[in-house]
C-alpha cells in the first residue's frame, strides 16, 4: 500500500509541476500577442433593407444602426471616428463596379464621417447612432454620367473604424467570430437599389 502511495505521489508532483509550466501551444502563443484592450469593433443594431426603390416619392430609407465596442468591452470605446464608404455595383456579388463616364470603374466614394460626440449611450452603455440615407441622397455623391445597371444596382456600404492610438477597423480585420452572430460586426452592407 505504501508503494501505491508513493507512486500516486510521484505521479501528482510530476503532473502539477508540468501543469504549471509555461504553455508552448500555438492558441496559447496566439492569445499572448492579441490586442483586445485598444482594438474595437462596430456592431450592427440593426441592419439596412436589403433593397430600396430609389426613385420612391416617399423616399425608401437605406437605414442602419451601429454602435462601437471596445476590443474587450470592458471600457467605453477609445475612438476617434467612424467613417463611411459607399460603392456601387452592376452584380451581387460585388466584383463588377459601376463605370464611369469614361468607362472606368467607379471607386469607393467616403460618404461621411461621423465623431464620437455624434453618438448616444444605448441601453448597453456604448455609443450608437443611426445612419440614413434616401437612394437618391446616395447618388447624388457620384459624379455625373454614371449609368446605373437596370433594373438594379448593388451599392457596397464599408464601414472603417478610426481608434484614437490610431488603429484603423474595417472588413479585413473581421474575421468569421467578429462578422458572425455574436458580434454582429461585418462592417460592410449590400443594399439593392431598384430602379
Amino acid at each position: 500500500m505504501k508503494n501505491i502511495f508513493k507512486l500516486l505521489m510521484i505521479i501528482l508532483l510530476v503532473g502539477t509541476s508540468i501543469s504549471c509550466s509555461e504553455s508552448e501551444a500555438i492558441i496559447d502563443q496566439v492569445l499572448d500577442n492579441v490586442d483586445t484592450e485598444t482594438g474595437g469593433i462596430i456592431r450592427t443594431i440593426q441592419n439596412p433593407p436589403t433593397n430600396i426603390q430609389v426613385n420612391n416619392p416617399d423616399n425608401d430609407l437605406i437605414e442602419f444602426i451601429i454602435e462601437v465596442q471596445q476590443g474587450n468591452g470592458s471600457a467605453y470605446p477609445d475612438f476617434k471616428e467612424v467613417r463611411l464608404y459607399l460603392s456601387l455595383f452592376i452584380d451581387g456579388a460585388l466584383s463588377m463596379p459601376i463605370l464611369d463616364a469614361n468607362g472606368a470603374p467607379t471607386e469607393e466614394l467616403l460618404i461621411s464621417s461621423y465623431q464620437p460626440d455624434g453618438f448616444t449611450i444605448g441601453s448597453n452603455g456604448l455609443p450608437r447612432t443611426t445612419i440614413s440615407y434616401t437612394g437618391l441622397e446616395l447618388l447624388a455623391f457620384f459624379p455625373e454620367g454614371i449609368q446605373l445597371n437596370t433594373p438594379i444596382t448593388w451599392a457596397s456600404f464599408r464601414l472603417e473604424l478610426e481608434m484614437n492610438n490610431g488603429n484603423v477597423y474595417s472588413v479585413e480585420s473581421a474575421g468569421g467570430a467578429i462578422s458572425g452572430p455574436y458580434f454582429n460586426a461585418p462592417f460592410s452592407y449590400r443594399v439593392g437599389l431598384r430602379l
